[in-house]
C-alpha cells in the first residue's frame, strides 16, 4: 500500500511540474479530400432522385473504391459482390454477360446511366464509374422486363479537376493489362476526361485460349451559362478471344446414369486454331451519348439523353458440344463437333427526357418526377454451318488444335430480323410527411411493338401496359429507414427481340 501511494505522488508531482513548465504549441491546421470509401449514399439516375435512404427498394451500389481494390476489370467481377445474382455459361449462344437476379434472367435489363445497354458483348469496366443494381420489380423506373432487378452501370465523365491515373499488372507466364484515366481542364466552362484500356490475358492452365480487349472511352462536358450543362461521351471497346467450352462434359456410360467431366489434361483444347475457319469470337461496341441538363429555376431541373448505339458479334466454333456416352475406361475416342459460325449486329436509338421538381405544399416537401422515353432497337441474326471436308470429329485424348484441311462456309441464307420499338410516360411523387414518415407513389405507361422473321415472314406483336409503385418508408431514427413498398413489371413475350 506504501508503494502505491508512493508512486501516485511521484506521478501526480512530475504531471504538476511539466505544467508549470510547458510550452506553448503553434496550432496546425491539416487539410484533406476525404476518401469516398466503399458506402454510397446516392444512386445516379435521374428519375430517382433522393437518397439511397430514402428510396423504398433494395439498391446495391458498387463504388469506383471497391472496383480498384478487388482490380475488377469486368461487369461480371464485380457483381460478385451481390447476393441474389447469379451467371449462365453462354455455350457459345448469346455469349456475353447473361446475369439472372433472384431466379430471373437480366440479359436484357442492362444499363448504363439510365439508358438501356443492349448487345452480347462483356462489358469492361475501364470506362466504369461504378455499378448499381436495383432489386426487385423495376417496370415503373427502367420499363419492360425488370422483373428480378436491374443493373445499372454509371459512365466516368469529367469532374472538373486535373489528375491522370495509369495502371499496369502482368501475370506469369504471360499476358497484361494496361489502363490510363486523365481528367483535365481546358477552360473555367468546359472540362474533359479519357479512358483507355488495352489487355491480353490467357485463360490460366488453357495456352490456346487467350482474351484481348482494347477500348477508349473520351468525354466533354461544358457549362453553358449558369443553369445549363452539357455532356458528350463516346465508348469505343474491343474484343478478340478464342471462344472454350472448356473440357467435355462426357455422358452417362451404358448402364449407368451418372455423367462426368472427362478426366483429361485441362490445357486439352477441342477448337481449331489454324487456316480461314479457326474458332474466334470478336465484338465491337460503339455507344455515343448526348445529354443536357437545364435548371428551369430553384424548384424544377430538366434532363435530355440521347444515345446510339452499334454493337456486333461474330462467332466461329469448331468444338464438340459434350455429352456423349463415353465409358470411363476408354476415352481413346471421337466426339462429333460443333461446326457453325454466326453473326449478330445489335443497334440501339434512345431519347429520354426528365423533370424533376422539389417544392413544399402544406408543410410537406414534395420531389416529382416525370418523363417521357422514346428506344428504337434492332437486331440481324445470321448463323452459317461450316461443311466440306472439315474433320467432323476431335479424339477427347489427343485433340488436335492444328489440323490442315480445306472447308467451306455453307451459303448464307438470310438473315433474322428483330426489331423493337417502344414509347414510355410516368409519373412519380415522393412526399416527406414530417421526419420520420414518407409516402410514395408511380405510375407508367409503355407501348412495345416488336417485329420478327426471316423475310417475308415477318410477324408483329404490339404491348400497352401500365406498371406502377406505392411505397412508405419510416425513419425512427436519423440514418435508419423502415419501408413496405409494392410494385409490377411485365415482360412482353418479345422483349429480348430473339
Amino acid at each position: 500500500m506504501l508503494a502505491a501511494v508512493s508512486l501516485a505522488s511521484l506521478m501526480g508531482a512530475t504531471v504538476a511540474s511539466g505544467q508549470e513548465s510547458g510550452v506553448q504549441l503553434p496550432t496546425i491546421d491539416v487539410t484533406g479530400d476525404q476518401n469516398g470509401g466503399y458506402q454510397a449514399t446516392q444512386q445516379s439516375i435521374v428519375r430517382m432522385p433522393v437518397p439511397l435512404l430514402d428510396t423504398p427498394q433494395s439498391v446495391t451500389v458498387i463504388p469506383q473504391q471497391v472496383i480498384r481494390d478487388q482490380s475488377a476489370t469486368s461487369l461480371q467481377d464485380v457483381l460478385r459482390n451481390v447476393a441474389g445474382i447469379t451467371f449462365r455459361a453462354g455455350e457459345g449462344g448469346n455469349g456475353g454477360d447473361d446475369p439472372y437476379i433472384r431466379g430471373f434472367d437480366a440479359r436484357n435489363d442492362m444499363f448504363r446511366d439510365g439508358v438501356r445497354d443492349p448487345g452480347w458483348y462483356t462489358r469492361d469496366l475501364f470506362a466504369t464509374d461504378r455499378v448499381e443494381v436495383y432489386k426487385g420489380p423495376s417496370s415503373f423506373l427502367f420499363g419492360r422486363g425488370s422483373t428480378g432487378g436491374v443493373i445499372n452501370t454509371v459512365t466516368k465523365t469529367p469532374t472538373g479537376k486535373t489528375s491522370v491515373d495509369a495502371e499496369i499488372s502482368g501475370q506469369v507466364p504471360g499476358g497484361y493489362r494496361a489502363t490510363v484515366d486523365a481528367n483535365g481542364k481546358v477552360n473555367d466552362n468546359v472540362s474533359a476526361r479519357i479512358a483507355i484500356m488495352n489487355q491480353d490475358v490467357p485463360k490460366a492452365g488453357r495456352e490456346d485460349v487467350v482474351q484481348k480487349r482494347w477500348g477508349i472511352a473520351p468525354s466533354i462536358k461544358a457549362k453553358i451559362g449558369d443553369s445549363t450543362e452539357a455532356t458528350a461521351s463516346y465508348i469505343y471497346q474491343h474484343t478478340d478471344h478464342i471462344p472454350d467450352y472448356g473440357i467435355p462434359f462426357v455422358g452417362a456410360a451404358p448402364g449407368t446414369t451418372t455423367r462426368f467431366p472427362a478426366n483429361v489434361p485441362r490445357s486439352n483444347f477441342y477448337g481449331v486454331l489454324t487456316n480461314s475457319l479457326s474458332d474466334v469470337e470478336t465484338n465491337d461496341a460503339h455507344i455515343a451519348t448526348f445529354k443536357v441538363e437545364h435548371e428551369i429555376n430553384n424548384q424544377f431541373k430538366i434532363a435530355n439523353t440521347t444515345r446510339y448505339a452499334d454493337i456486333t458479334r461474330f462467332l466461329r466454333i469448331n468444338q464438340p458440344p459434350g455429352g456423349a456416352a463415353v465409358s470411363p475406361t476408354n476415352l481413346n475416342v471421337n466426339l462429333a463437333r460443333n461446326r457453325w459460325q454466326l453473326n449478330v449486329q445489335s443497334s440501339l436509338l434512345a431519347n429520354q427526357t426528365d423533370v424533376v421538381g422539389k417544392f413544399q405544399t402544406w408543410g410537406m416537401q414534395h420531389t416529382l418526377v416525370t418523363g417521357l422515353e422514346f428506344t428504337k432497337e434492332d437486331r440481324s441474326q445470321l448463323r452459317q454451318n461450316i461443311t466440306g471436308v472439315v474433320p467432323g470429329t476431335v479424339n477427347l485424348l489427343y485433340p488436335d488444335p492444328y489440323p490442315t484441311f480445306p472447308g467451306n462456309i455453307a451459303a448464307p441464307g438470310l438473315p433474322t430480323l428483330n426489331n423493337g420499338r417502344s414509347t414510355a410516360a410516368y409519373l412519380a411523387d415522393q412526399v416527406k410527411l414530417n421526419k420520420y414518415f414518407e409516402l410514395l407513389g408511380g405510375l407508367r405507361w409503355e407501348r412495345f411493338t416488336a417485329d420478327s422473321g426471316v423475310q417475308p415472314a415477318i410477324f408483329s406483336r404490339t404491348d400497352s401496359l401500365w406498371s406502377w409503385r406505392v411505397g412508405a418508408i419510416f425513419h425512427p431514427i436519423e440514418n435508419t429507414s423502415i419501408y413496405v413498398t409494392r410494385g409490377t413489371s411485365f415482360n412482353p413475350s418479345a422483349e429480348f427481340l430473339t
